[in-house]
């Protein structure tokens, strides 16, 4: 299920949705809508930020930047970056002879719409990327199309397409020769399922087809609300999350929670969230957190 073009960007874009394995495609994410699902920005009605820089184990990084603006009267608008990539890379020649130390990244800048037509929502995402390895350099475009239907406030399916004629293009000249050709992301049809249930408990369920490979990742994620009195005597909530999946036919997990931390003067909510990547090839424990900013 991984180490194919485009599988790091299936890692999550923030604490939330990496929290819940990457459950999120039919759930409301705040701050994250576009990056999660842009059917989901039907339901927006006020502008609405997202910030991550996931610092990770093994010089890694994830860093995503989102902020949504509602069109009246049933649509938004997504604005989104999306930048993954490591550092200390040590090059090697085939004749054992080091090249030095070097870096890698990719990512997107991505337009994204929705609008809701009642309870049956469409989006569309619009992604220019780029890739860069040392110091050779990829560029392509890709789309997504999501669609979101609610059954009801607590029960809602989604269904999206993902990487409709992605690629990247490589135009690499090694001395005297030139070497110029495409790597194809691979298609990806997603279901998702988000359900509340007694007290509040938000159940998600979402299937990831890869049409190339011919194979499925099920996820599962949970989120429990948890409230409680602060010194101040104002009622809080934590939302506590775990979340399963079955890539590359084993069982891993996943946590962390979520929380209100803050509120301006001018009525500007900032949420909290946390998860930790416990490293499933013993690269390290990563600690994981978002930032969002709401009204």
């Amino acid at each position: 299920s991984g180490g194919y073009v485009g599988s790091s960007y299936r890692y999550g874009s923030n604490a939330r949705q990496i929290a819940l394995s990457n459950s999120l495609l039919a759930n409301y994410n705040r701050g994250y809508n576009a990056l999660t699902n842009p059917a989901l920005l039907g339901s927006i009605k006020e502008i609405e930020y997202g910030f991550s820089y996931l610092d990770m184990s093994l010089d890694r990084y994830i860093q995503t930047f989102s902020i949504t603006i509602p069109a009246p009267p049933t649509a938004s608008i997504g604005l989104s970056a999306y930048i993954l990539g490591t550092d200390n890379i040590m090059g090697i020649t085939d004749d054992l002879v080091s090249t030095g130390m070097y870096s890698a990244w990719e990512g997107y800048g991505m337009l994204s719409f929705g609008t809701s037509m009642g309870n049956f929502s469409p989006g569309v995402n619009i992604k220019i990327l780029q890739s860069k390895i040392a110091s050779y350099t990829a560029d392509g475009i890709g789309v997504d199309i999501g669609f979101l239907y609610r059954f009801s406030s607590d029960f809602q399916l989604a269904l999206m397409l993902e990487n409709i004629y992605a690629k990247y293009s490589w135009d690499v000249d090694i001395g005297d020769i030139n070497h110029s050709y495409d790597e194809e992301f691979p298609g990806i049809i997603s279901i998702g399922i988000s359900s509340k249930f007694y007290h509040d408990l938000l159940f998600l369920y979402q299937s990831d087809f890869n049409l190339d490979f011919k194979n499925y990742v099920h996820r599962l994620g949970f989120e429990i609300p948890f409230f409680y009195i602060s010194e101040s005597g104002s009622n809080n909530k934590i939302d506590l999350r775990i979340g399963l999946n079955n890539k590359n036919n084993v069982l891993n997990y996943s946590f962390g929670f979520g929380t209100h931390i803050y509120k301006t003067k001018n009525n500007l909510n900032i949420g909290l969230d946390y998860a930790m990547d416990t490293g499933k090839f013993d690269e390290g424990i990563s600690h994981l957190f978002t930032l969002t900013f709401f009204r």
